[in-house]
């Protein structure tokens, strides 16, 4: 199942959601942001949903208010002892997930085959 979404594109894999963000703040007004990120969070409160993926692949590069977003979503799963994974970044995405220290909290895989294994294991 595909959630369309057009800031947070959201797709179901059995228990695990996996979100796709489409750009960044300065592609979307703050108002949208916030709004997509409620109803991320409604499907991540659906009993049936573990996991979660963040696949980085769609952009280059992302503000702190998407990123915020980002760990809204995977602190839901993980407050649930869940397992989130980000996948996919770009080399300057990886640099700020690596400044901001977030590939100790949760892992890093190059591809979201791997982050799905990562998070059913």
């Amino acid at each position: 199942m595909v959630e369309h979404n057009k800031i947070f594109k959201c797709e179901r894999l059995g228990d695990v959601v996996v979100v796709v963000p489409q750009g960044d703040l300065l592609s979307y007004r703050y108002q949208d942001v916030h709004l997509e990120t409620n109803a991320v969070l409604r499907l991540l409160d659906q009993g049936e949903v573990s996991h979660l993926i963040v696949d980085l692949s769609a952009v280059p590069l992302l503000g702190s208010v998407m990123i915020g977003s980002l760990l809204r979503f995977a602190r839901r799963v993980t407050e649930r002892n869940g397992k989130a994974a980000f996948c996919a970044a770009s080399p300057q995405m990886l640099e700020v997930l690596e400044a901001m220290n977030l590939r100790n909290v949760w892992p890093y895989c190059d591809t979201r085959q791997e982050a799905l294994q990562a998070v059913k294991s």
